[in-house]
């Protein structure tokens, strides 16, 4: 979206000096601001989201395996403990 390094830091450095809110009020912020976001773009949510929904489902279980390993080495997630 263009959003400037520093810009996108300051975002994030605002939000988490805020007071942690509720799961289900942050989840439903987050759809709504998606829907502006498309809006103001006049694209349609719903259609990119199921576009989106059918290519991920569409992956084998193994691309998400190793694409979590690459973002563990990364020091961006955890990998999973225990046995299957």
């Amino acid at each position: 979206m263009g959003v400037p390094h520093e810009d996108a830091l300051r975002i994030v450095n605002h939000v988490y000096s805020r007071p942690v809110g509720k799961i289900e009020q942050e989840m439903g912020g987050v759809g709504i601001t998606l829907l502006g976001l498309c809006g103001a773009l006049s694209l349609d949510f719903q259609k990119l989201t199921k576009r989106e929904l059918d290519r991920v489902l569409a992956l084998p279980a193994d691309h998400f395996r190793k694409r979590n390993v690459l973002k563990a080495q990364a020091g961006i997630a955890m990998l999973p403990t225990g046995t299957d």
